[in-house]
Order: C-alpha cells, then structure tokens, then sequence
C-alpha cells in the first residue's frame, strides 16, 4: 500500500511540473513589453527647381486651336501643379501677348501667367517576338509598337508681360507590343509621353512634400509632457516646455538633442543646428546624435 501511495505522488508531482512547464511555455510575452514609439513625425518641404515664390495665384493659358496633344498636356498640367496645393490655380484659353495678357489680368488677375508649346513625334518599332498560340503552342512572331517622344517648352511672365523664366522638357511613352499596329496602342504611346511630360513640368515648379522622422531621446528632462505635446501636434508647446527645462539643465545632452529635433520639424534649421551640435560636443561618443546632425545638415540643405 506505502508502495502504491509513493508511486501515486510521484506522478502526480511530475504532472504538475509538466504543466507548469507548458503553461511558461505558451506565454512567454506574458513578461515581454512592447518596445515604445518615441518617434517624432513630421513634412517637409523640398523647393522645387525652378522657384515662383512669392506668386500665390497662376494662371495656366491654354493657346487657341485644335492641337488635341496640346490640351492634353495643359489639362495634365493644370491638374498636376494643381494637387501640388502651393498656388492658386486656374486655367484659361487665350494669348500671352499685350492684347490677351490685358484681357487675362481683367478676368483671371494672377501673380503670374504659363502657357506652353508643344510637339510630340512617333516612331514604328518592330521585332520578333515568342506568344502563345491557339493551341497553346509557343511560336515565334513579329511584334509592333511605337515609341512617342514630347517636347514641351514652358513660358512663365509677370502680369505686366515681362519674362519671368522659360523651361523646357521631353519625356516618352511607348505602346504595347501587338501583332499589328491600331489607332488605339499609337494613343497609348502619345497620352503616356504627354502624362509624362506634364508631370515632369509641374514637378520643375511645384515643392515636393517628403515625410520624415526622428527617433527622440527619452532620457531627456520632462519627456512624458512634452512628447505628449508632440503627439498632440503642438509642437511649439513641445519647443516652449523643453527651452524652459534647459534652463536648469543646461548639460543634458538628451535635451538638447530633442530641443534640435523639434527645431528641425518647425522649419528653424538654425536653432536646429545649434541645439544639436551642443548635443554632439556633450555627448561626442553618441553616434545617433551625430547622425541626427548630419542629417539636419542634408535636410536644411534641401537634400
């Protein structure tokens, strides 16, 4: 009987520690926290190439005629430089000479005035090719298709006439490759080369929106306010909080690198550059301060 008892515990034991085993097992994040997100997002802006500041309002003018290719391009234009959300923008039909311009000031008054010039050719491409035939046999055969290349040339003036800058730009297109060519894949050719024209020529004139990021140091004095700010997108509370907070922390290297951060996000690249390189100098070892600095460098440099 003592036998069967000790028999009895024992297995009972080792099925308690067995079920313990499993149950550490099959929780293990139980004891595991989630790294936090003390990220700080942020747009910026990147000057475009060719600057119109400080027009805010332009008008597109679109020439008179029946160059279907060429209200294409305006249209795609206007609604390019449009999306871009820098300007006002409206478009009208007419001339960019002394008799249109005054007839454009008076029923479309703008800071400035674009139109444009416009040209595209075609080119016939052919080569063999395998496909698929019928029965599912694969066969070799002639493909065609056309290659469209567009020119267009930008003329941007003042309200008053006067040349403000000319700009040109040429993109291509290309059709699908068929057994025999059809109105239908040399339209694909062109619209693609006067999408990609129009793009190009906005692009050139319109600022580009670029999404960004810094990793903040939350190490820094009164982190948990002020990046509660920064996720309630007051940033400029976040910036006021911090500069009091330095006043009696004027070594703290974490707070110096964060005040540079927020700096960076307001569009100060000065003060940025200032808090971030006292940062460096305190923390000289610290690699992502340095890169942070560096980056600022890029950024404020337009990169």
């Amino acid at each position: 009987m003592r036998t069967v008892l000790w028999c009895t515990l024992a297995v009972a034991f080792q099925v308690a520690v067995s079920v313990h085993a499993e149950q550490s097992e099959a929780s293990p994040s139980a004891t595991v926290l989630p790294a936090a997100d003390f990220h700080l997002r942020f747009t910026r802006s990147i000057p475009p190439a060719i600057d119109l500041r400080p027009a805010q309002r332009i008008t597109i003018v679109e020439p008179r005629g029946n160059d279907e290719l060429l209200d294409a391009f305006i249209d795609r234009l206007f609604e390019y430089v449009d999306e871009g959300g820098s300007w006002q923008v409206e478009k009208s039909i007419g001339r960019i000479d002394r008799d249109g311009l005054a007839r454009l000031r008076r029923q479309h008054p703008a800071d400035a005035y674009l139109t444009a010039t416009f040209s595209c050719n075609g080119t016939k491409q052919s080569a063999e090719g395998s496909e698929l035939d019928e029965t599912g046999a694969r066969v070799r055969r002639m493909h065609e298709w056309i290659d469209a290349t567009c020119n267009a040339q930008i003329q941007i003036v003042h309200p008053d006439g006067s040349s403000w800058v000319m700009f040109s730009t040429r993109r291509e297109g290309t059709s699908p490759r068929v057994n025999e060519l059809t109105n239908d894949e040399r339209q694909v050719a062109y619209q693609q080369a006067v999408r990609y024209a129009a793009l190009n020529a906005a692009g050139m004139i319109t600022p580009r929106a670029v999404h960004d990021s810094i990793d903040l140091d939350d190490s820094a004095p009164q982190f948990d306010e002020a990046f509660s700010m920064i996720q309630s997108e007051q940033l400029a509370g976040a910036r006021a909080l911090w500069e009091s907070a330095l006043v009696h922390h004027r070594n703290s290297a974490a707070l110096l690198y964060d005040l540079g951060a927020v700096c960076e996000a307001v569009g100060d690249f000065h003060s940025a550059a200032r808090y971030l390189e006292a940062a460096t100098r305190l923390a000289p070892h610290n690699r992502r301060y340095r890169e942070e600095l560096e980056m600022m460098r890029r950024r404020a440099a337009g990169k």
